[in-house]
């Protein structure tokens, strides 16, 4: 057995321990015995990097053994940001369309990595940049004025929650004038309201 294989076993014995046992299905993946990579079938890894419990220190190891564990753990919220930075890195290079995706849909990527894939040739990949709740305001305003009317509609979306989250922060007196605000159409973001109501 290698010793990276043995690195990943070990840090899988918790892992799995902890895992009651439920089929792959439930995680709407494809089961293990189906999955072309031999990595893939390793059950314990696959339940791994389907356990929102996993350490972050798991992944890790289990990072680069097969392209399906690697976008599971894109998408994983215990994923170091260095490793989610390290698999942007890798799947720009590739243009690897799915691994991007999940590396959008994470809160924990980085804003500038989101303001990078927010320029992707992949609507799938801006959409769900879109709709991540780290993407600043900057590229939530290019977002809203994407061709696809989806993605604008789904940053427009995002725009009006990052609104409500910064209103439910406000003095009662506050909020209520921010509401009247959102409630007339506001466009813009919550420096823009925060500037409006203050100054």
């Amino acid at each position: 057995m290698s010793t990276r294989r043995t690195t990943v076993a070990t840090s899988l014995t918790g892992v799995a321990a902890n895992t009651a046992g439920p089929s792959a299905d439930q995680y709407g993946r494809t089961p293990p015995a189906s999955l072309s990579n031999p990595a893939d079938r390793d059950t314990d890894a696959v339940y791994a990097v389907h356990n929102p419990g996993t350490p972050g220190a798991t992944l890790l190891n289990l990072m680069g053994t097969s392209p399906t564990l690697d976008r599971a753990i894109a998408a994983h919220p215990n994923t170091p940001v260095s490793a989610l930075n390290q698999l942007t890195r890798s799947a720009i290079e590739a243009d690897n369309a799915d691994l991007l995706t999940a590396l959008a849909g994470n809160p924990n990527t980085s804003p500038q990595t989101l303001a990078r894939l927010s320029g992707s040739v992949w609507s799938n990949v801006r959409f769900t940049v879109a709709g991540n709740p780290s993407t600043d305001a900057t590229v939530l305003s290019a977002l809203i004025i994407d061709p696809d009317p989806g993605i604008a509609a789904h940053a427009d979306s995002t725009r009006r929650q990052h609104l409500l989250d910064y209103i439910s922060g406000l003095p009662a007196h506050d909020r209520q004038r921010a509401h009247l605000l959102l409630d007339e159409g506001f466009p813009g973001h919550v420096h823009d309201l925060h500037t409006v109501l203050f100054n």
